[in-house]
Protein backbone atom coordinates (compact mmCIF):
# COMPACT_ATOMS: atom_id res chain seq x y z
CA UNK A 1 0.00 0.00 0.00
CA UNK A 2 1.20 3.76 -1.14
CA UNK A 3 2.47 5.34 2.03
CA UNK A 4 -0.13 7.70 3.54
CA UNK A 5 0.98 11.62 4.94
CA UNK A 6 0.17 12.37 8.05
CA UNK A 7 -1.81 15.68 8.49
CA UNK A 8 -0.79 19.12 7.03
CA UNK A 9 -0.64 20.90 9.73
CA UNK A 10 -1.86 24.29 8.83
CA UNK A 11 -2.26 28.40 9.32
CA UNK A 12 -4.84 30.72 8.25
CA UNK A 13 -3.99 34.43 7.59
CA UNK A 14 -5.96 36.87 6.76
CA UNK A 15 -7.05 40.18 7.79
CA UNK A 16 -11.35 39.67 7.41
CA UNK A 17 -12.36 37.34 9.87
CA UNK A 18 -15.06 36.01 7.62
CA UNK A 19 -12.32 34.77 4.94
CA UNK A 20 -11.06 32.92 8.19
CA UNK A 21 -13.87 31.14 8.84
CA UNK A 22 -14.83 30.18 5.51
CA UNK A 23 -11.87 28.72 4.57
CA UNK A 24 -11.89 26.76 8.32
CA UNK A 25 -15.28 25.27 7.40
CA UNK A 26 -14.32 24.32 4.01
CA UNK A 27 -11.06 22.75 5.02
CA UNK A 28 -13.23 20.92 7.84
CA UNK A 29 -14.79 19.15 5.01
CA UNK A 30 -11.19 17.36 3.98
CA UNK A 31 -11.31 13.85 5.90
CA UNK A 32 -8.07 13.45 8.26
CA UNK A 33 -6.08 15.33 6.05
CA UNK A 34 -5.90 19.07 7.29
CA UNK A 35 -5.05 20.32 10.97
CA UNK A 36 -5.42 23.51 11.59
CA UNK A 37 -3.14 24.60 14.10
CA UNK A 38 -4.13 28.83 14.23
CA UNK A 39 -5.42 32.09 12.79
CA UNK A 40 -4.10 35.23 11.94
CA UNK A 41 -5.23 38.91 10.75
CA UNK A 42 -1.48 40.33 10.20
CA UNK A 43 2.07 39.40 9.26
CA UNK A 44 3.63 40.06 12.47
CA UNK A 45 0.87 37.96 13.83
CA UNK A 46 1.42 35.03 11.53
CA UNK A 47 5.36 35.17 11.99
CA UNK A 48 4.93 34.83 16.05
CA UNK A 49 2.54 31.25 14.87
CA UNK A 50 4.73 30.53 12.80
CA UNK A 51 7.75 30.16 14.84
CA UNK A 52 5.79 28.75 17.30
CA UNK A 53 3.50 26.36 16.00
CA UNK A 54 5.85 25.37 12.51
CA UNK A 55 3.14 24.47 10.24
CA UNK A 56 3.48 22.62 7.00
CA UNK A 57 1.44 24.73 5.39
CA UNK A 58 0.15 28.47 5.43
CA UNK A 59 -2.79 29.71 3.25
CA UNK A 60 -2.02 33.60 3.28
CA UNK A 61 -4.09 36.73 1.77
CA UNK A 62 -2.10 39.53 0.01
CA UNK A 63 -3.60 42.44 0.39
CA UNK A 64 -3.77 43.14 3.94
CA UNK A 65 -2.79 46.39 6.13
CA UNK A 66 0.66 47.41 7.06
CA UNK A 67 2.35 44.16 5.54
CA UNK A 68 0.80 42.21 2.89
CA UNK A 69 1.26 38.50 2.25
CA UNK A 70 4.07 38.96 -0.54
CA UNK A 71 6.56 40.26 2.32
CA UNK A 72 6.36 36.90 4.11
CA UNK A 73 9.68 36.12 3.08
CA UNK A 74 11.25 39.21 4.78
CA UNK A 75 10.25 37.59 7.69
CA UNK A 76 12.15 34.13 7.06
CA UNK A 77 15.55 32.73 5.89
CA UNK A 78 16.02 31.37 2.88
CA UNK A 79 15.19 28.36 2.18
CA UNK A 80 11.45 28.98 4.08
CA UNK A 81 10.34 26.21 5.98
CA UNK A 82 6.77 25.84 5.03
CA UNK A 83 4.60 26.14 1.91
CA UNK A 84 2.21 28.68 0.99
CA UNK A 85 -1.00 29.15 -1.15
CA UNK A 86 -2.00 32.42 -1.57
CA UNK A 87 -5.64 33.09 -1.31
CA UNK A 88 -7.08 36.34 -2.85
CA UNK A 89 -9.64 37.81 -5.05
CA UNK A 90 -6.97 40.01 -7.59
CA UNK A 91 -5.53 38.44 -10.34
CA UNK A 92 -2.42 40.94 -10.59
CA UNK A 93 -0.01 39.01 -8.22
CA UNK A 94 0.24 35.65 -9.98
CA UNK A 95 3.76 36.15 -10.97
CA UNK A 96 5.01 37.59 -8.10
CA UNK A 97 3.57 35.00 -5.50
CA UNK A 98 4.89 32.19 -8.53
CA UNK A 99 8.74 34.28 -7.89
CA UNK A 100 8.06 33.84 -3.89
CA UNK A 101 7.91 29.58 -4.70
CA UNK A 102 4.39 29.54 -3.44
CA UNK A 103 3.06 26.32 -4.02
CA UNK A 104 0.09 27.37 -5.91
CA UNK A 105 -1.96 30.56 -6.05
CA UNK A 106 -6.25 30.34 -5.87
CA UNK A 107 -8.44 33.00 -5.92
CA UNK A 108 -11.60 33.54 -3.96
CA UNK A 109 -14.56 32.76 -3.81
CA UNK A 110 -12.57 29.22 -3.19
CA UNK A 111 -13.69 26.39 -5.40
CA UNK A 112 -13.86 23.01 -3.65
CA UNK A 113 -12.54 20.88 -6.08
CA UNK A 114 -9.59 23.37 -7.17
CA UNK A 115 -8.59 23.56 -3.53
CA UNK A 116 -8.95 19.51 -3.36
CA UNK A 117 -6.65 19.26 -6.24
CA UNK A 118 -3.96 21.62 -4.62
CA UNK A 119 -4.17 19.93 -1.68
CA UNK A 120 -3.60 16.72 -3.04
CA UNK A 121 -0.30 17.73 -5.34
CA UNK A 122 0.76 19.54 -1.90
CA UNK A 123 0.14 16.07 -0.17
CA UNK A 124 2.42 14.26 -2.19
CA UNK A 125 5.14 16.73 -2.40
CA UNK A 126 5.34 16.43 1.39
CA UNK A 127 5.66 12.70 1.15
CA UNK A 128 8.41 12.91 -1.34
CA UNK A 129 9.99 15.95 1.35
CA UNK A 130 9.48 13.00 4.24
CA UNK A 131 12.02 10.44 1.84
CA UNK A 132 14.52 13.15 1.42
CA UNK A 133 14.42 13.69 4.99
CA UNK A 134 15.41 9.57 5.49
CA UNK A 135 17.74 9.76 2.95
CA UNK A 136 21.05 10.22 4.85
CA UNK A 137 23.97 10.88 3.43
CA UNK A 138 27.10 9.16 5.58
CA UNK A 139 29.39 8.34 2.78
CA UNK A 140 31.96 9.74 0.79
CA UNK A 141 33.50 7.55 -2.30
CA UNK A 142 34.49 10.06 -4.40
CA UNK A 143 35.81 12.25 -1.68
CA UNK A 144 39.07 13.20 -2.89
CA UNK A 145 42.42 13.11 -0.67
CA UNK A 146 42.55 15.94 1.49
CA UNK A 147 45.38 15.66 3.32
CA UNK A 148 47.93 17.90 1.61
CA UNK A 149 45.09 20.15 0.59
CA UNK A 150 45.77 23.54 2.32
CA UNK A 151 43.48 27.01 2.81
CA UNK A 152 46.36 29.56 2.93
CA UNK A 153 44.68 32.87 4.70
CA UNK A 154 45.67 35.99 6.09
CA UNK A 155 44.36 37.49 9.34
CA UNK A 156 45.82 40.40 11.65
CA UNK A 157 47.63 37.81 13.03
CA UNK A 158 49.72 36.42 10.50
CA UNK A 159 49.36 34.00 7.51
CA UNK A 160 47.92 30.39 8.66
CA UNK A 161 47.74 27.31 6.39
CA UNK A 162 44.91 25.32 7.49
CA UNK A 163 44.31 21.95 6.30
CA UNK A 164 41.30 21.47 4.13
CA UNK A 165 40.26 18.31 5.78
CA UNK A 166 39.70 20.58 9.31
CA UNK A 167 37.40 23.01 7.37
CA UNK A 168 33.85 22.40 8.64
CA UNK A 169 32.63 25.58 6.91
CA UNK A 170 33.58 28.93 5.22
CA UNK A 171 30.86 31.86 6.63
CA UNK A 172 30.38 34.87 4.47
CA UNK A 173 30.38 38.03 6.83
CA UNK A 174 30.43 41.50 4.30
CA UNK A 175 33.62 41.37 2.77
CA UNK A 176 35.20 39.19 5.06
CA UNK A 177 34.91 35.52 5.57
CA UNK A 178 34.82 33.49 8.71
CA UNK A 179 36.46 29.73 8.14
CA UNK A 180 35.14 27.70 10.95
CA UNK A 181 37.04 24.53 12.27
CA UNK A 182 36.50 22.15 14.80
CA UNK A 183 39.08 23.73 16.95
CA UNK A 184 38.97 27.28 16.01
CA UNK A 185 37.50 30.32 13.46
CA UNK A 186 39.44 32.47 10.87
CA UNK A 187 38.92 35.88 10.18
CA UNK A 188 39.64 36.65 6.86
CA UNK A 189 39.72 40.27 4.89
CA UNK A 190 38.66 38.18 1.48
CA UNK A 191 35.04 37.58 0.47
CA UNK A 192 33.06 34.23 -0.32
CA UNK A 193 33.63 34.44 -3.86
CA UNK A 194 37.17 34.02 -3.42
CA UNK A 195 36.52 30.95 -1.93
CA UNK A 196 34.56 29.45 -4.29
CA UNK A 197 35.72 28.24 -6.95
CA UNK A 198 39.30 26.91 -5.04
CA UNK A 199 37.91 23.16 -4.54
CA UNK A 200 34.94 22.59 -6.22
CA UNK A 201 34.63 18.70 -5.77
CA UNK A 202 35.03 19.07 -1.75
CA UNK A 203 33.32 23.18 -1.04
CA UNK A 204 29.87 23.53 -1.79
CA UNK A 205 27.86 26.43 -1.62
CA UNK A 206 24.53 25.42 0.26
CA UNK A 207 23.55 29.33 0.73
CA UNK A 208 24.68 32.64 0.11
CA UNK A 209 26.22 32.75 3.44
CA UNK A 210 28.22 29.25 3.66
CA UNK A 211 30.26 26.66 1.67
CA UNK A 212 30.34 23.40 3.41
CA UNK A 213 32.92 20.68 3.43
CA UNK A 214 31.39 17.42 1.93
CA UNK A 215 33.63 15.54 4.75
CA UNK A 216 31.58 16.69 7.39
CA UNK A 217 27.74 16.97 5.65
CA UNK A 218 25.78 13.88 7.71
CA UNK A 219 22.41 14.71 5.74
CA UNK A 220 19.96 16.54 4.72
CA UNK A 221 16.97 17.55 6.77
CA UNK A 222 13.74 18.74 5.70
CA UNK A 223 11.35 19.87 9.26
CA UNK A 224 12.74 23.18 9.26
CA UNK A 225 12.34 23.73 5.13
CA UNK A 226 15.89 22.10 3.28
CA UNK A 227 18.98 22.13 5.85
CA UNK A 228 22.37 20.52 6.02
CA UNK A 229 23.18 18.89 8.90
CA UNK A 230 26.91 18.19 9.92
CA UNK A 231 28.76 15.76 11.91
CA UNK A 232 29.20 18.51 14.65
CA UNK A 233 25.74 18.76 14.62
CA UNK A 234 25.66 22.10 13.34
CA UNK A 235 22.83 23.08 10.89
CA UNK A 236 23.08 25.13 8.22
CA UNK A 237 19.81 26.03 5.69
CA UNK A 238 20.06 24.53 1.99
CA UNK A 239 19.05 26.97 -0.78
CA UNK A 240 15.41 25.46 -2.09
CA UNK A 241 17.15 25.72 -5.49
CA UNK A 242 20.53 24.29 -4.73
CA UNK A 243 19.24 20.77 -3.36
CA UNK A 244 19.25 18.71 -6.51
CA UNK A 245 22.56 20.02 -7.21
CA UNK A 246 23.84 19.44 -3.62
CA UNK A 247 22.42 15.36 -3.09
CA UNK A 248 24.24 15.21 -6.87
CA UNK A 249 27.25 17.00 -5.68
CA UNK A 250 27.48 14.33 -2.47
CA UNK A 251 26.99 11.81 -4.97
Amino acid sequence: MPEKMNSIRTLIVDDEAHAINLLTKVLAMFENNVELVGTAESIPDAVQQIHSKNPDLVFLDINMPKYTGLQINDFFPDPRPFEIIYVTAHTHHVLDALRLDAFDYIYKPIDIDTLKSTLSRLDRHLLKEQASNRTSIQDHPSLPDLSNLKLEVSTHKGVHFIPLENVLCLEASGMYCVIHTPAEQFVVSKPMAHFDNLYPDVLFRVNRSFLVNKKFVKSILTQNGYEVLLENGKTLPLSRSKKQEFIQFMK
